[in-house]
Parts: C-alpha cells; sequence; structure tokens
C-alpha cells in the first residue's frame, strides 16, 4: 500500500515538473517569437527608412542637375530669371516716377527723414534738390533747381532740420542725429555751388521753364503767396493752433 502511494506520488511530481517544463518551453518559445517579430518589424522600418531616404537623396540630386542644366541655358541663351524686388527697391521706383527725372537727369544723393510731420526722402539729382514723400496713397513732390537755391541753413523745429530756401519754395527735412544732418548740409552746399559755378553741365531748360511757370502763378495767386509765408514762418502755425486752445475751452464751457 505504502508503495504504490509512493510511485503514485513520484509520478505526479514527474507530471508536475514535465508540466513546468513544458511551459516554461512554451513561454521561451513565445518570447523567441515576439523578439524574432520584432527585429523583423524593426529591419522592415528601417529598410524603409533607407529607402526614402534613397528616394531624396536621388530626388535632390535630379533637382540639381536639372538646375544646373538650366543656368547652364540661361548663361548660353542669354537669358535671366528676374530678380525680386525688396521694398526699398519698390519704393525707390515710385518715389523716382513721382518726381519724374528728365533726360540725362540722375540722382545724386537720398536720405531718408521727414518734412514736417510727414516721412519723406530728399533727393539731390543732377539738376534740382527735391523732397519726394513716402506715402503710397499721395506722394508730395516738391523741389528747387539747384542754381535757383539762394540760401541753405540749419535750424531746430523739434529734431536737427535742413532748411533749403529759393524765392517761391522752401524745403524743410528733418533728422534724427546732428552729425548726419550735418553731412547732408555739406553734401547740398557743395552741389549748389557746382550748378552755380556754370557751364550748362548741371543746367536744364526744361527744368528752369516749369519752374518759372511755377513762380508766375505762385506770384499772381495770393493764396500761393500766403502758403509760402506759412512755410517760411512756422511758428505762426503753433501759435494759431494754441490759441484754439482757450477758444475751445470757453466754448466746452459755455455748453454746459
Amino acid at each position: 500500500m505504502k508503495e504504490a502511494e509512493a510511485r503514485q506520488r513520484e509520478a505526479e511530481r514527474v507530471r508536475r515538473e514535465a508540466e513546468a517544463e513544458a511551459e516554461a518551453a512554451q513561454r521561451a518559445a513565445e518570447k523567441e517569437a515576439k523578439r524574432l517579430a520584432r527585429e523583423q518589424t524593426q529591419n522592415q522600418k528601417e529598410a524603409e527608412k533607407k529607402a526614402k531616404k534613397d528616394t531624396k537623396k536621388a530626388a535632390a540630386a535630379a533637382a540639381k542637375a536639372a538646375q544646373q542644366v538650366e543656368t547652364h541655358r540661361q548663361e548660353v541663351t542669354g537669358e535671366a530669371k528676374p530678380h525680386r524686388k525688396s521694398r526699398l527697391d519698390k519704393r525707390y521706383d515710385r518715389q523716382v516716377a513721382a518726381l519724374g527725372l528728365l533726360e540725362g537727369e540722375t540722382v545724386t544723393i537720398m536720405a531718408d527723414g521727414r518734412s514736417g510731420v510727414r516721412r519723406a526722402t530728399m533727393f539731390i539729382t543732377r539738376y534740382r534738390v527735391a523732397i519726394v514723400g513716402r506715402s503710397r496713397r499721395r506722394t508730395m513732390v516738391r523741389w528747387i533747381p539747384l542754381e535757383e537755391v539762394t540760401k541753405i541753413e540749419t535750424a531746430w523745429r523739434g529734431a536737427p532740420t535742413l532748411i533749403v530756401n529759393a524765392p517761391i519754395e522752401v524745403l524743410p527735412f528733418k533728422q534724427r542725429a546732428k552729425s548726419t544732418l550735418q553731412q547732408l548740409t555739406r553734401l547740398v552746399q557743395s552741389e549748389v555751388r557746382e550748378a552755380r559755378a556754370g557751364g550748362g553741365r548741371r543746367h536744364s531748360a526744361d527744368l528752369m521753364q516749369d519752374w518759372n511757370d511755377r513762380m508766375n502763378q505762385m506770384l499772381d495767386s495770393s493764396a500761393g503767396r500766403f502758403r509760402l509765408w506759412i512755410r517760411r514762418h512756422p511758428w505762426f502755425t503753433l501759435v494759431w493752433l494754441a490759441s484754439l486752445v482757450p477758444v475751445a475751452y470757453f466754448i466746452s464751457r459755455s455748453r454746459i
């Protein structure tokens, strides 16, 4: 009886050991299968990445070759791809078009600043000194022939200001730095001296005809003479605006 029980226990132990070994073998097999699946997936992803990379390299090489061919074709045929203009170039073209350069007239000096409260650019060309506004909607243009400039002075009008005078025109031009304004003043004086030296190099008959027409219109118009006087005496505008303050105050008090 005891021997039968012992054999039964031994058989049970052997069975449990066999089951444990089978489970361990199954887990090991599953683990190995998962590892192989991961390796296969990783290898597949790496292969796809490599294929994409090779495709991109081939496309880049093809694009570079096509660009080289196109560049060579343009060099051979003399064709050039138009360059996109910057904002400064576009503004310069717009201001030059508003100024209306004459035949043979070129821009010598250009400086950005303000005229009054408006942003403007001072142009010094072969024949004239001009101030051109920077507004896109309405471009203000005022100019004086270099040989008609009577006085060049500097003053303080809220900022260092260069004032170019003529019989029928005044061009105030402000800049932030006094040193920059002094350099611009010397350049304007040099251009005016060269224009007055004679020889006809800085003289334009068409421009002087336009200037004389403007002068006649200004002298025949009382409103034009008054505007010129206001430009020569900007303090009057300040006094007039200051006088409106108490008037507005009394009007507002009377309505209460």
